[in-house]
């Protein structure tokens, strides 16, 4: 999250020009964390109609009211969050310190600490702003639309840890092997174990594939060297990978787990801790749902789906030889051609409804591209 908020304050230079350098330092001394705070307590995905934050305008200074049920990272520095303004329609974007210059807490309380199913090490509490001060970002309203760069940066982060931490388990897993004597041989010398190792592994290396292109696309567009038509790939992957990386990861937990037998399925091996882990990666900055639907509103925006098409040509343009496996990703290409095509002849919920189809279509073609080229 402290990632995403330096890209905010890129964004918003005017009002948070000296957090850049806090959120990006090197010095221990010097770096804070940031979180962001849009959970309140009806929950779920829809924001704009479960936030009661009211912001309030008194003296000239901004204060905020409400109780925000989900707070991740409560121990950082500085919070993004979204509140409603008296007399003003939609959410609006404000950024506030959560402690004061004499370090007590910037009139917040802490009610209590969440007890989660996984990601025990990061404290998430449930919080009320009794008068918090806080700055507005930008021109009221809008607020969803100006966290976003700060989300998108926190997902692509979410897809990085889903290879993280698969790799680390198939590590765990792998070594076990190694060593662990059943039936009179190594359970690495089994060849159905093998297999179900190296089928992680493969799962793994997809995850990479697929995170490590949206990232090269993050860069390029940071440093103002995308051309529109990348920009547009990166919209379009964006949910894709985070959907499709965390849904893989919790498989590949899942069948590693196992691998360990009744090891496992013990807490002072450790691996439960992983795998509890791996499971809030389909939850944190959109479910696989929300995520599909966002996929559909990328498709149609603008012509992304049509600079997919031509990426995945252009990869494929530098595979020389291997021509049935690229005519077997062109055939995947067109069907799934056909089926976006299809979207605006679909009702509302008949696009829905085939959407995670279409983000994980769009998924496997980009990695199956990539490793035919690599």
């Amino acid at each position: 999250m402290t990632d995403g908020a330096a890209k905010l304050s890129q964004i918003y230079n005017k009002p948070l020009a000296a957090y850049f350098k806090k959120f990006t330092s090197r010095d221990s001394k010097k770096f804070i964390s940031s979180a962001q705070w849009m959970t309140e307590k009806k929950g779920g995905s829809d924001v704009r109609a479960s936030t009661e934050t009211i912001a309030k305008k008194e003296n000239a200074t901004w204060r905020l009211y409400g109780e925000k049920w989900f707070t991740s990272a409560i121990t950082a520095s500085v919070a993004f969050t979204l509140a409603r303004i008296e007399g003003k329609d939609g959410l609006s974007l404000f950024f506030l310190e959560t402690k004061n210059k004499n370090g007590k807490w910037n009139n917040l309380e802490i009610c209590r600490l969440k007890n989660k199913l996984g990601t025990n090490a990061l404290p998430t509490a449930e919080i009320k702003l009794k008068g918090s001060i806080a700055h507005v970002i930008g021109e009221y309203g809008n607020g969803i639309k100006k966290i976003t760069p700060l989300l998108n940066i926190t997902r692509l982060h979410n897809s990085i840890t889903a290879c993280s931490l698969g790799k680390h388990l198939h590590s765990l897993s792998k070594s076990f092997a190694q060593q662990r004597l059943s039936f009179g041989k190594k359970l690495i010398d089994h060849p159905l174990h093998k297999q179900s190792l190296d089928e992680a592994a493969l799962n793994n290396e997809n995850n990479f594939y697929l995170t490590m292109y949206a990232v090269y696309l993050l860069g390029l567009e940071e440093n103002k060297r995308s051309t529109k038509e990348q920009s547009q790939i990166l919209r379009l992957l964006t949910p894709v990978c985070k959907l499709y990386t965390a849904k893989k990861n919790m498989l590949v937990a899942s069948e590693l787990l196992e691998s360990f037998g009744g090891f496992g399925y013990i807490e002072d091996t450790g691996i439960p801790r992983i795998f509890r882990d791996s499971q809030v990666l389909s939850i944190w900055e959109g479910t696989a749902n929300i995520l599909s639907l966002d996929t559909l509103k990328a498709l149609n925006k603008d012509q992304s789906f049509q600079a997919f098409v031509k990426e995945v040509h252009n990869i494929l343009n530098f595979v020389k030889n291997k021509n049935k496996e690229k005519e077997k990703i062109l055939k995947k290409l067109d069907q799934l051609t056909t089926i976006v095509n299809k979207l605006s002849s679909q009702s509302l919920e008949e696009s829905q409804l085939i959407s995670k189809k279409i983000a994980f279509f769009i998924a496997e073609i980009i990695i199956e591209s990539f490793r035919l080229r690599f």
